[in-house]
């Protein structure tokens, strides 16, 4: 519910909620993609940032087609390093 409120709060996310797109779009699957990453980063406190772009939004769901994860990690250098998703 938290993650739909703060997605209307903006205009892409009313224009995805508007009747005239709902059809066009999973709603639902963006929702779904945003709480899976939330969950992520809240599971894994070495995580810093995980960065989704883009996430393509059709009426048939949602998939990212790229990812990007950082954080530290333990191991023999202590300064933060990307790793690929």
């Amino acid at each position: 519910a938290q993650i739909r409120h703060l997605l209307a709060t903006t205009l892409v996310g009313r224009w995805l909620a508007s009747p005239a797109s709902r059809p066009l779009f999973d709603l639902e699957a963006l929702v779904q993609i945003a709480a899976t990453a939330l969950r992520v980063l809240a599971e894994s406190p070495q995580l810093e940032s995980l960065d989704l772009n883009p996430v393509v939004v059709t009426h048939e769901g949602a998939i990212v087609v790229d990812a990007k994860a950082s954080g530290r990690w333990p191991g023999p250098a202590t300064a933060a390093r990307e790793v690929p998703a």
